[in-house]
C-alpha cells in the first residue's frame, strides 16, 4: 500500500504513534539545494502539527552531517530536534526520510524570533527540547547563556 506523505503525517498523528510506509522524497544532498528544495514531504501548514507551540530547553550545537543527510555549518540557522520528537515521523529505517527533514521551525526567547531548518536529531534532548547551531543561537542569546527556555512551532516555509 502506498501513502501520499500528508496521508502518511495525518495517519501517524491520529494513531499518535509511528508507522512504517513507502519512503518519500527529500531535499538533494547536495551544495545548494537546501536553499532552492520545495517542500520534502508534502506535510501542509493546515496539518494540527502547525498548530502547536511547545516549550522546552534550547541549547546550542556544532553542525555538521545532520541525521537529514545535509552537511550544515555554524553559520546556518539550522536545528536538531529531540530524538523523541523527530522518531514521531519516521517513515522508515533511514533518518534522512522523516518527514521533518527540511522543514522549518521558529523559536521565541525573551520576545527575540529565529526560524531555522530541521536538518538534525538531537539524542541528549528530552521530547520538545531543540539544539541550535550556533549561528540561530546568537540570533536569541549571547552562547555564553549556553541553555535557556523558550518556545518553538513549525512554520511555512520562510519567504526570505
Amino acid at each position: 500500500m502506498h501513502f501520499q506523505p500528508l496521508a502518511l503525517l495525518s495517519l501517524v498523528l491520529s494513531l499518535g504513534g509511528t508507522t512504517t510506509a513507502a519512503p518519500v522524497t527529500t531535499a538533494s544532498s547536495e551544495p545548494g539545494a537546501m536553499e532552492t528544495a520545495q517542500d520534502p514531504s508534502g506535510m501542509s501548514p493546515a496539518s494540527p502539527l502547525f498548530k502547536r507551540d511547545l516549550a522546552g530547553w534550547i541549547t546550542y550545537y556544532h553542525a555538521g552531517l545532520g541525521a537529514c543527510g545535509w552537511r550544515n555549518t555554524g553559520t546556518e540557522r539550522v536545528v536538531a530536534m529531540s530524538r523523541l520528537f523527530f522518531n514521531k515521523y519516521n517513515v522508515d529505517a533511514n533518518p534522512n526520510n522523516n518527514l521533518l527533514c527540511g522543514h522549518w521551525i521558529s523559536v521565541t526567547y525573551q520576545g527575540k524570533t529565529v526560524e531555522a531548518r530541521i536538518v538534525d536529531m538531537c539524542g541528549r534532548c528530552a521530547h520538545n527540547d531543540i539544539d541550535l547551531s550556533q549561528a540561530a543561537f546568537k540570533a536569541l542569546a549571547p552562547l555564553s547563556v549556553g541553555m535557556m527556555q523558550g518556545s518553538w512551532k513549525m512554520i511555512p516555509r520562510p519567504s526570505a
